[in-house]
């Protein structure tokens, strides 16, 4: 278990990587952790809020998608946001990347991406709602920010309507009925609130 803010939080899986001590300050409404054991353990006094137009955030996703693009972004995770190609390579990095046990946006939107019997279970279906679910479940689906999910919901449909896209939105666009990815194991996201 872990103390953050008078509340206790459980430590355990992180994408795949085990916490074995973490410490969680807030400055200026910014959450900086520092962890002792992680795979993409957090730099010195460096924060991994959402940055880039896909709002790239934590430690666990600027790791890889540093990787994978050739860049270090955990020493150095403005780049999400100060160079303009970076930030939009981020953006297509985090959309086309599956992150076990989550799907990449990409294959839910196009229906590529088939649910398992957990995700069944979960209430996790293809459609709009399961892209809220894997960009911001933990903050935003089983009924958390049910106004700032419906707000997205609205842009959304706008967009999709007649007088822009012409496309329907489909099924399945909340997310409130869906059980998060991180669910029992992102000690981050549920400190962070």
């Amino acid at each position: 278990m872990l103390k953050v803010g008078g509340r206790l939080h459980r430590t355990e899986q992180i994408h795949g990587a085990t916490v074995s001590r973490m410490k969680l300050t807030k400055t200026n409404n910014t959450v900086i952790a520092t962890t002792s054991r992680l795979e993409w353990p957090c730099s010195t006094g460096q924060s991994y809020y959402g940055r880039g137009p896909i709002m790239l955030s934590w430690n666990y996703n600027y790791g890889p998608c540093g990787r994978d693009l050739g860049l270090d972004l955990l020493d150095n995770p403005a780049l999400a946001s100060s160079d303009p190609v970076i930030a939009f390579k981020t953006a297509i990095w985090f959309w086309m990347t599956p992150q076990a046990p989550k799907p990449s946006c990409h294959d839910v939107i196009t229906g590529q991406w088939q649910p398992s019997a957990a995700d069944i279970a979960a209430g996790r279906l293809p459609g709009y709602g399961l892209i809220t679910n894997i960009i911001n479940g933990g903050l935003e689906c089983s009924g958390r920010n049910v106004p700032q999910v419906q707000d997205r919901i609205s842009f959304y449909t706008r967009y999709c309507g007649d007088e822009i896209f012409g496309v329907d939105p489909g099924s399945n666009l909340d997310c409130d009925k869906q059980r998060p990815f991180n669910e029992g194991s992102n000690v981050f996201l549920d400190a962070a609130i």
